[in-house]
């Protein structure tokens, strides 16, 4: 009987020691001084990207949409974010600038870039005149085009795209995309671009192999194309849409494309995600919903 009971202990020690190591391996790589966190917010229709570099200075990739611009600034105030140093808001759609206001109020945001494309009234008189009253009359802003680069240390934050004489009038497409490079580790945002913004990213040796990727348009399938994913070839993909998107992102046929190159995709249907990068290249990839579980920088 003893006998017994000491071989079956014996047998399950592999699988102790196993998931000690993985548990060690994980603890003592969150709280290694030199990462970079990427949150991915989920916020209802809409898109917003928290980056804190390895000295805890915050940007921000989109503000999100009006309505759910509340679920952006509860997940920042609960970060303890108090002030960002550059915010990037990649085109004038709503669901990519509509929470700004709040935030602008809410938040020392000591920098604001656009990319300066032409917004009209029609349709939304109230909204696109405030925008350019509030923020590009705002004394902290200052638009930016490919080939500008921001850097801290080995963090860099790079503007891929659009060119400041290369605009075709279409807002998705002459949206800002954004590399960030922290060592080895890279992560490409490309806001809502489309086939013909790729096809220029394609020329681009920065982007290829990239360990990360912010699938463009919330998945819809007039971006992400074959030859853009082989080259790039992201270890994983993030998909920023809600669960019940009325246009039914993420497209199958984008699904598709990722799976045929084996990226791992996540989305923020159920909750925000957070990367967490190491400058070796390697990475990890959590839930993160607020409040809840939301891991603190």
């Amino acid at each position: 009987m003893k006998r017994s009971i000491i071989k079956s202990i014996m047998s399950v020690i592999p699988a102790i020691k196993k998931y000690v190591f993985i548990y060690t391996f994980f603890a003592v790589f969150l709280q290694a001084a030199e990462t970079v966190k990427i949150y991915f917010i989920k916020a209802e229709d809409g898109e917003s990207i928290i980056l804190i570099d390895q000295y805890n200075n915050n940007y921000l990739i989109d503000s999100g949409s009006w309505p759910g611009v509340y679920e952006v600034y509860k997940y920042i105030t609960d970060l303890e974010i108090t002030n960002i140093k550059r915010m990037f808001l990649t085109h004038p759609h709503a669901d990519h600038i509509g929470g700004v206001f709040m935030l602008v109020s809410a938040f020392d945001i000591k920098n604001i870039h656009d990319n300066n494309a032409v917004i009209s009234d029609d349709g939304f008189d109230s909204f696109y005149s405030a925008y350019r009253k509030k923020i590009r009359n705002n004394r902290n802003y200052r638009p930016v085009y490919s080939p500008e680069t921001f850097s801290n240390g080995n963090f860099s934050l790079s503007v891929l795209h659009p060119e400041r004489d290369n605009f075709s009038g279409n807002w998705n497409q002459d949206s800002l995309c954004l590399l960030l490079k922290f060592g080895s580790f890279r992560a490409l945002f490309t806001a809502d671009i489309n086939f013909e913004s790729e096809k220029k990213l394609l020329q681009n040796s920065n982007i290829k192999n990239i360990q990360l990727l912010k699938v463009a348009h919330h998945g819809g399938n007039d971006t992400t194309s074959s030859e853009f994913l082989e080259y790039t070839r992201p270890q994983a993909a993030v998909i920023c849409v809600s669960k019940n998107d009325w246009r039914g992102f993420p497209h199958l046929l984008v699904l598709e494309r990722l799976k045929k190159i084996k990226a791992e995709v996540y989305t923020t249907m159920s909750s925000s995600i957070l990367i967490q990068a190491a400058p070796d290249g390697n990475f990890i990839v959590r839930e993160a919903s607020y409040p809840a579980g939301c891991p603190k920088p």
